[in-house]
C-alpha cells in the first residue's frame, strides 16, 4: 500500500471521527477512489459473433438451451441442429473477426441484402420465408444476449420480417380417392399402408414412421413418438401422446405389415417398427415412402407437373382428414385426435378426453375409410 493512500486511510478515519476534510483532501480521496474502481470492475467477457451463435446452439453446452429444459420447456436436438446448419449463411457474409457487441442494425440490414439480392443474382433465389428463417438463429442468439447485458441493445429489434404467403394445401378428390386406393400399382404394401394411415387417422409422417406393433391394438393407435432421419426416435410435435382411432380395414393392412418384417421372421415383436427398413433398428425413410406415394399418383394420371400445380404431398393427408373432420364431429374431439392442440390446450383437454369424442371422430371417418379401403 502506498504512502499517499495509507495517509488517506488515516485521513478517513479521522474523517469518520470528527467530519472535517479539507477541499484537495476530498479531490485526493475521490481521485484513488475512481483509480481502485477502474482495476477492480469486472469487465464482461466479449465474444466473437460467429463463435458466440455456434456455441448459442450447440445442444450440450449453450446456457439458453440449459436454460430453456431447466424450466421445463421444450427444445429438442435437432431444431438446435437445424439452426446451426442455417448459420452457415452467417458464416459466409460476415468475418471472423466480427465481435458480437460491435454488431449493428447495419449489419444486419447488409446481410439481409446480402440473401435477398446477391444470391439472386449468383442464381440461388431465396423465398422470403427463406430469409426469415436465416435470420431467425440470429434474432434469437441476439435478444438473449441483450437480456443478459452481453450486449448494449439488441440490433436485431429494428429488423423488419418478410412477408410469407403460403401456397395452399392441395388434396385428392372424390374419385381420385377411389382410383387411388382400388386402382393404383403401388411399388410396396409400406407406401400404400403408410397412405391409409395417414388418410384415416391424419397422423403426420414422423409419427407413422415411428409405430411398433406394441403402439396399436384392435381399436386404436397410440400414438406417443416422432422418427427423425437426424436423431431417431423422439417425442410428438407437441410433446403429448394421444390416441387415434384405428378401422378394421387398416388394422388387418398393419397386422399384414408386422408378419411380413423380415427382421422378424413371421413373428410378432413388440419393438419392430411396422414400417421396417434395412437394418431392424430403423424404419424405412420418409423420402421411399413420398415417392412411392407419387409414383401411386401417376399411374391414375396424376403426373408430376400436375402434383406440383396443386401443392399435393405426402402431408395432404393430414389435411383430407382434417376437412373430413371439419362439421362432422366437434372441434374438442377433431383436434384431440390431430394433436393440433398447443400444449397449454392439450394439458387443458387432458382431463376430458372421453370416449365421446374418439367415437365421434370414428364414426365421422367410417363411412370414408369403407369407401376407400374396402377390399
Amino acid at each position: 500500500m502506498g504512502t499517499e493512500s495509507s495517509y488517506i486511510i488515516s485521513r478517513l478515519s479521522y474523517f469518520l471521527m470528527t467530519g472535517q476534510f479539507s477541499d484537495s483532501e476530498v479531490g485526493l480521496i475521490r481521485h484513488i477512489l475512481d483509480g481502485y474502481k477502474q482495476e477492480h470492475s469486472v469487465k464482461p467477457k466479449r465474444y466473437r459473433l460467429l463463435e458466440f451463435l455456434n456455441y448459442f446452439w450447440d445442444y450440450e453446452k449453450s446456457p439458453y438451451v440449459q436454460d430453456k429444459l431447466l424450466h421445463g420447456q421444450r427444445i429438442s436436438r435437432g431444431y438446435c441442429y437445424e439452426q446451426r446448419w442455417t448459420l452457415g449463411y452467417w458464416n459466409n457474409f460476415f468475418t471472423e473477426s466480427k465481435m458480437l457487441d460491435e454488431l449493428t442494425t447495419d449489419d444486419l440490414y447488409h446481410f439481409e441484402m446480402y440473401l435477398k439480392d446477391v444470391m439472386r443474382k449468383n442464381g440461388n433465389h431465396l423465398a422470403n420465408e427463406t430469409i426469415n428463417n436465416i435470420i431467425k438463429p440470429g434474432r434469437t442468439a441476439l435478444r438473449w444476449a441483450a437480456r443478459k447485458n452481453l450486449i448494449p441493445y439488441n440490433p436485431a429489434d429494428a429488423l423488419t420480417c418478410y412477408s410469407v404467403h403460403h401456397k395452399e394445401r392441395g388434396v385428392l378428390e372424390g374419385n381420385e380417392l377411389t382410383r387411388l386406393f382400388r386402382k393404383a400399382f403401388w411399388p410396396d404394401i409400406r407406401v400404400k399402408a403408410a397412405c391409409m394411415l395417414a388418410m384415416s387417422t391424419g397422423m403426420r409422417m414422423g409419427e407413422i414412421l415411428a409405430l411398433r406393433r406394441r403402439d396399436f391394438d384392435d381399436s386404436y393407435v397410440y400414438v406417443s413418438h416422432s422418427w427423425g432421419a437426424m436423431f431417431g426416435l423422439k417425442g410428438t410435435k407437441n410433446g403429448f401422446s394421444r390416441k387415434v382411432p384405428l378401422h378394421p380395414e387398416v388394422r388387418d393392412v398393419l397386422l399384414e405389415l408386422a408378419m411380413n418384417n423380415p427382421f422378424t421372421e413371421g413373428k410378432e415383436d413388440e419393438d419392430s417398427y411396422l414400417f421396417w427398413g434395412r437394418l431392424p433398428t430403423k424404419p424405412v425413410g420418409g423420402k421411399y415412402i413420398r415417392e412411392g406415394f407419387y409414383y401411386a399418383m401417376e399411374t391414375i394420371g396424376i403426373d408430376k407437373d400436375e402434383r406440383k400445380r396443386r401443392n399435393i404431398v405426402f402431408h395432404s393427408w393430414r389435411h383430407f382428414h382434417a376437412a373430413e373432420l371439419s362439421g362432422r364431429c366437434g372441434e374438442h374431439s377433431a383436434q384431440v385426435v390431430l394433436g393440433h392442440l398447443s400444449p397449454m390446450m392439450t394439458r387443458h383437454y387432458a382431463n376430458h378426453r372421453t370416449e365421446k369424442d374418439l367415437d365421434n371422430v370414428r364414426k365421422a371417418m367410417r363411412p370414408v375409410v369403407s369407401r376407400l379401403c374396402a377390399t
